[in-house]
């Protein structure tokens, strides 16, 4: 979405914190493959996409360097369940995803 709004001109820079996904060793490796094919994905835009694991995070938000703070209800999991079915709209297109009762709280300074 990020890609897809911003100008071809303009740096972005995304700095992730989250949680190590400790279920199993093999949970944590995906997690680094997928993080790392975002980073990969995102360089393709013009955006730099950076993370860290913190392990006492508890709280969902964003916050911009433009005074934004963002309170995230579910975390970015609002989505429901799809497919990835090559012919269902929600694949490609975001607009078309069906999405889970959620909350979301905008503060600016």
């Amino acid at each position: 979405m990020i890609a897809k709004a911003k100008d071809p001109a303009d740096e972005v820079k995304i700095s992730l914190i989250t949680t190590q996904n400790d279920e199993s060793p093999d949970q944590f490796e995906k997690q680094v493959e997928y993080l790392n094919n975002i980073e990969f994905g995102a360089a393709v835009a013009g955006i730099t996409f950076d993370y860290r694991f913190d392990p006492t995070l508890h709280d969902r938000s964003i916050s911009t360097d433009t005074g934004w703070f963002i309170i995230l209800g579910r975390g970015l999991d609002f989505f429901q369940y799809s497919r990835g079915d090559a012919f269902e709209l929600g694949t490609r297109l975001q607009e078309f995803r069906q999405v889970k009762a959620f909350g979301i709280t905008y503060m600016r300074d």
